[in-house]
């Protein structure tokens, strides 16, 4: 079975969880895809000790009003910026728009219905109209 969205966005970091968001918001229907088991992308997959962020959180962690939180420290340090990956997505409801531990195997135009089909490593298959990615620049 073909499941049709009209995004599919690569990725579950902050890029991601900010345009599932705000493609629900302005009425459009979204699937993520996302490798690790959580959100996060960076925070998720980064948890050596020490690891922080070397931008003021302030500025890097977003949605902090819409969520109501304020981070602890000038520069915040990666578990508290994971947690904050995974407050936004409680917040806004995104888990349910995310596949998790999801590859994408093929993606592929269709002329004929002018839509993406999206192939994942767990068999599903999707059509969408847009593919937004999201996954990174160092991916």
């Amino acid at each position: 079975e073909v499941q049709q969205f009209d995004v599919v966005v690569v990725g579950a970091g902050f890029a991601g969880l900010y345009l599932i968001h705000k493609l629900r918001e302005a009425g459009l229907t979204v699937r993520t895809l996302e490798t690790g088991h959580d959100v996060g992308g960076t925070w998720y997959w980064n948890r050596y000790p020490g690891a922080a962020c070397d931008t003021e959180a302030y500025i890097y962690m977003p949605l902090l009003e819409e969520t109501g939180y304020v981070p602890t420290e000038k520069y915040a340090k990666a578990p508290e910026i994971r947690a904050h990956c995974q407050r936004i997505a409680q917040h806004f409801a995104l888990y349910r728009d995310v596949l998790f531990q999801t590859q994408i195997t093929e993606v592929r135009w269709q002329e004929d219905a002018q839509k993406w089909l999206v192939a994942t490593d767990r068999g599903d298959r999707f059509l969408a109209r847009f593919i937004a990615m999201a996954n990174g620049p160092l991916n």
